[in-house]
């Protein structure tokens, strides 16, 4: 009854000013992930999503993996809460990446202002942290990217920038929400300028008990950044971050029963970037920790420390010569106790070296060409190399044509090599991947991009359990499994004055399935922005999306979801937020045993002071 009151308020309510300029959707835009420069779409190799600041701004998902799912259909995250994902053996929030991305999430690699957020002994992402009040923007590299961020970057990489407002001498905002499944949820975010320096921060709360018993979720983060601008010719900055979260699982349908973990991490950066004529460099230094404690007993405190360091020459005797490189170091480690006999408690590490080059090569603006490798030398599992190749055919008419061609690798973690009694320290090697692609992109005028890919991905020395020669164990991780899996995509944009809309389509040959991933998905999303009001509608559908049961495999029933987001300005500063998750009430799964809530809501004010 709230939902509709407010509903009704935003069609009746006084306005006295717009929410500002609108930002449309960008038809090429500027990304960096992808080559560490700033480059527009059309004439990167890769192919990248770019979540702008102003769309973190607007966008009505709490957390950026829920924002790229709903949007983009390349993107499959597992999910079966309506808030909150949680973490160890029933965690979810798995980021697939055109359906990669293994279970556990090991073959994507996320970053958070350059710094590798992975678990110290299990080496997964953790997505409660990718809050939305925490980001400033998002990319996202499709398809293998080793050669330049390393260790995990199979299926791709999702970099985030921290929370800050570098264009603004001030900012804050507040922002109060709640909904059904007493949801209530909480932000508070403020940035400065004091002459050359920003200083920025955010802190969120929130819970919910979400739609099934025993299914409670709670979640504390904050942040920090110091950005300095242009000290001795760089740019430097701080930053940290820290979550504390509590779930509960109540377990698959089929087999009820209560699970709990208490997590907490942080994260602290420190970069700093020069670019000088022709000159680019940057460096990372970095550490991330966590704690962590389940109801089954285990519990667990990792690390990640590490250092990037990146040069980049431009003009290196030819005008269109570009050479790069860097050397990186990383360390991982922490320790784990548990009350039962299969984990070997105790203090496990390992550390990494690695050096990449990658030569850029501009002819004429007829093509491009990228040619790089990276050594890596890894303290116990030896060294190995892996390379990417790409060019680039623009044609201001005809749009441009990409080709790009590579191999990624990702280190066995601790729990596979140490940790537990089936883990193996004398066999397992790094597993591989190589990836091939055929893009196009193009633009129409001022109001249509289009952009399609067809690409084919295989790799080997896939991590699994299998009976062990040598038992005792009965079962050992051993390098045995392998994939190959081929699709194509296609995007299109469309920006016509205050009317957006983006539509992607993916279609998936997979011979040995990822788990909630669709063989087919279609999203189409739309936003109309006119003077107060903001609406924004996602629908999503998915086509023969497997799951397991119970170790059985199975096919869920396809679906289609649609969500309603809407913004109204009540003042200047004052927006009235209103959004609906399955607005038709669909029955679906992303996971087998999981039904997704219903109908979900959410509404409150954001107020902005600038």
């Amino acid at each position: 009854m709230l939902a509709i009151i407010l509903s009704v308020l935003t069609m009746t309510a006084p306005a006295d000013s717009t929410m500002g300029e609108q930002e449309p959707i960008e038809l090429d835009p500027i990304v960096v992930v992808g080559r560490r420069e700033p480059t527009r779409l059309s004439k990167t190799v890769n192919s990248v999503l770019k979540i702008s600041p102003q769309k973190v701004e607007t966008a009505g998902e709490d957390n950026i993996l829920h924002h790229l799912a709903y949007s983009h259909a390349s993107i499959s995250v597992t999910s079966v809460n309506g808030t909150g994902f949680g973490l160890g053996p029933r965690g979810q929030g798995k980021l697939l990446i055109r359906g990669l991305g293994f279970s556990p999430n090991r073959g994507s690699l996320v970053l958070i202002d350059g710094r590798p957020d992975i678990a110290g002994l299990f080496g997964h992402p953790l997505p409660d942290t990718y809050r939305r009040a925490g980001i400033y923007s998002a990319e996202l590299v499709k398809g293998g990217a080793s050669t330049l961020y390393g260790s995990n970057a199979i299926a791709g990489v999702l970099n985030l920038q921290s929370f800050y407002q570098p264009n603004l001498n001030r900012y804050t905002g507040l922002e109060i929400t709640g909904g059904n499944h007493h949801t209530f949820n909480g932000i508070a975010r403020h940035s400065q300028r004091f002459g050359k320096t920003v200083v920025a921060g955010w802190y969120e709360y929130i819970e919910s008990d979400n739609h099934r018993e025993d299914n409670e979720y709670f979640n504390r983060s904050g942040g920090v950044r110091v950005q300095l601008d242009r000290i001795a010719g760089f740019e430097m900055f701080v930053a940290g971050r820290y979550t504390s979260f509590d779930f509960a699982d109540a377990g698959p349908v089929y087999d009820p029963s209560r699970s709990t973990g208490d997590i907490q991490r942080s994260g602290i950066t420190f970069g700093m970037d020069r670019e000088a004529n022709r000159i680019l460099m940057s460096v990372r230094l970095y550490n991330s920790y966590g704690e962590h404690a389940f109801s089954d007993g285990f519990e667990s405190i990792d690390r990640n420390n590490g250092l990037d360091i990146f040069a980049k020459v431009k003009r290196a005797g030819y005008r269109g010569l570009s050479l790069s490189g860097g050397v990186s170091f990383n360390y991982l480690g922490g320790s784990a106790g548990d009350g039962t006999l299969f984990v070997r408690s105790g203090t496990f590490s390992e550390k990494e070296y690695a050096v990449h080059g990658q030569v850029e090569l501009d002819v004429k603006d007829m093509f491009d060409i990228t040619l790089g490798g990276r050594y890596i030398d890894h303290d116990r599992y030896g060294d190995h190399f892996v390379y990417q190749a790409g060019a680039v055919v623009p044609a201001e008419k005809y749009g441009s044509l990409k080709l790009s061609v590579g191999t990624a690798y990702r280190n066995p973690t601790i729990n596979e090599s140490q940790l537990f009694v089936i883990s193996n320290s004398e066999t397992l090697k790094p597993e591989e991947g190589a990836f091939y692609e055929i893009g196009y992109f193009n633009q129409f005028g001022s109001s249509i991009s289009v952009e399609t890919a067809v690409f084919y991905r295989e790799g080997d020395n896939l991590i699994t359990t299998l009976p062990n020669p040598s038992p005792p164990p009965l079962v050992k991780f051993q390098n045995s499994g392998s994939y190959s899996h081929s699709g194509w995509e296609a995007a299109l944009r469309y920006v016509r004055g205050v009317l957006g809309i983006s539509s992607s389509f993916i279609h998936l040959n997979q011979d040995d399935r990822n788990l909630s991933v669709p063989e087919d998905k279609l999203v189409v999303a739309g936003e109309y922005a006119s003077g107060p009001m903001r609406i924004g509608l996602e629908a999503i559908a998915a086509f023969n999306t497997t799951s397991d049961s119970a170790g059985t495999t199975v096919v869920l029933d396809d679906y289609v979801v649609v969500n309603f987001d809407q913004r109204y300005a009540i003042s200047g500063q004052i927006d009235l937020k209103l959004r609906f998750e399955n607005l038709f009430d669909r029955d679906y799964e992303v996971v087998h045993g999981y039904p997704m809530p219903g109908i979900t809501f959410r509404t409150g004010l954001a107020i902005r002071i600038n």
